[in-house]
């Protein structure tokens, strides 16, 4: 079997029977989980071969700005991100000081705090609204990807970024916006999302728009790094950031319209 077939087979029903099963808690610990391994692989493609303290403080603490987001005030996980950051300085003020890593070594674990911790703890604020909003921005995040992926590769003929991914087609793009904005029209019609069947069309395609930009991003980061995928966590499937950049972008923009 396909290593990235097997994988998708295994790692779906889990996420489902969380999702299905779990609290706001269960679901919070997951994605903080996401961000520490989305963090470490950020820190690797952004400054390769970082160890020693950096190594875990950054994932570690990802992981704690994530679970801020559980709590009641908006501030907090800007707080947790700040006494991070503080540590974090202290360390290297009182450690190697200036070197020719710094700034390097600095910009990488702001990324790594802000592109994948704080973006993608905004699902938490989207988990809070209720179970089914997290199942509409999944739904047309997947949708998209399958509809882009199989049109792109049988019609594709003008190339959408050839500079970043080479493989991606406008007809694929095309097609994945489509499929969000059937999907998310589909969901607004058979479950209980909190907005209108003609407001989940126009989010289809706002959400499908910027994960589809996400995905792009990143790609153009591990272009810069020189790799294929930012890890090999999943066969077949390359690491954590290559399964959720989609996210990185939706989930703020669809947890700041649910909120709002």
């Amino acid at each position: 079997m396909n290593p990235r077939v097997r994988t998708a087979l295994i790692a779906t029903p889990v996420v489902l029977a969380i999702l299905f099963l779990g609290g706001k808690l269960v679901f919070a610990l997951l994605v903080a989980v996401i961000a520490a391994l989305g963090a470490r692989e950020y820190l690797e493609l952004a400054a390769p071969g970082t160890a020693g303290f950096e190594a875990v403080l950054v994932p570690v603490w990802s992981a704690l700005v994530v679970l801020g987001f559980l709590g009641s005030s908006a501030a907090l996980p800007g707080g947790i991100l700040a006494l991070g950051a503080l540590v974090y300085f202290g360390i290297w003020i009182a450690g190697p000081g200036p070197t020719e890593e710094t700034f390097r070594r600095w910009s990488a674990a702001a990324g790594a705090w802000v592109l994948v911790a704080l973006f993608l703890g905004q699902l938490v604020r989207v988990r809070a609204v209720g179970m089914w909003p997290v199942f509409f921005l999944a739904a047309i995040v997947w949708s998209g990807d399958i509809a882009g992926y199989y049109v792109g590769s049988a019609f594709g003929r003008r190339l959408l970024a050839p500079k970043v991914s080479p493989k991606k087609t406008v007809e694929g793009a095309l097609a994945s916006v489509l499929a969000g904005a059937g999907v998310a029209l589909l969901f607004a019609l058979l479950t209980p999302v909190p907005h209108s069947p003609a407001g989940s069309l126009l989010l289809g395609i706002a959400l499908n728009a910027a994960a589809q930009i996400g995905d792009l991003a990143e790609s153009l980061l591990k272009r810069c790094a020189g790799v294929k995928d930012s890890g090999s966590l999943f066969p077949g499937h390359g690491g954590v950031l290559d399964r959720v950049d989609a996210f990185l972008l939706s989930a703020p923009l669809y947890a700041l319209l649910l909120h709002s």
